[in-house]
């Protein structure tokens, strides 16, 4: 997993003689930064809702194949109008009343 920190690039002498181990050292570098870039969509992924109606809501079984069983998972509900959460038994409004 990547975490974060620096990518060092230190040309050296060699690097100007060896273009396919330059090339090669750089597309390293770029894998690392797709990896990252994949990395960051898929967390703001995470906080985008779904929207549904009510009788299409996930069930239980489904939201337990999440991390911590789905709680806090977010749908807008397009029946009620509403966007609903998880809390690991019902789906609930803003104001913790099953919906």
């Amino acid at each position: 997993m990547l975490t974060g920190g620096t990518l060092p690039l230190q040309l050296s002498p060699d690097d100007v003689t060896n273009p396919t181990a330059l090339f090669n050292r750089l597309q390293g570098i770029l894998i690392t930064l797709t990896q990252f870039q994949r990395q960051v969509a898929a967390c703001i992924n995470t906080n985008q809702a779904n929207s549904c109606p009510t009788s299409g809501r996930p069930t239980a079984a489904n939201l337990a194949k999440f991390p911590n069983s789905g709680v806090g998972y977010m749908i807008f509900d397009t029946t009620l109008g509403i966007p609903a959460w998880w809390n690991g038994a019902h789906w609930v409004n803003a104001s913790g009343s099953t919906v």
